[in-house]
């Protein structure tokens, strides 16, 4: 009877750990997913949309790469 009860009590205890082990892991997917990205903004090369903080800003204006920031810099073709 001893014995029995014991099996018993391990595996509701196996049980518990485990629901409780997914519900934290659960809590740090949802604050994962929930991180703010930052305000978008748009590439004046391309139109690309990117976060602010990976864009590249010269002289005031935003770009995606520095590529596009040199190509922003060279004078309208004629």
């Amino acid at each position: 009877m001893k014995i029995l009860f014991l099996i018993s009590l391990l595996v509701v205890s196996f049980i518990v750990i485990k629901s409780f082990k997914r519900k934290v892991a659960q809590r740090r997917l949802t604050r994962t997913k929930h991180k703010k990205i930052g305000d978008m903004i748009e590439c004046d090369v391309c139109g690309l949309h990117i976060p602010e903080s990976k864009a590249t800003i010269n002289r005031g204006k935003f770009y995606c790469s520095l590529d596009h920031a040199n190509q922003g810099n060279l004078p309208p073709a004629p």
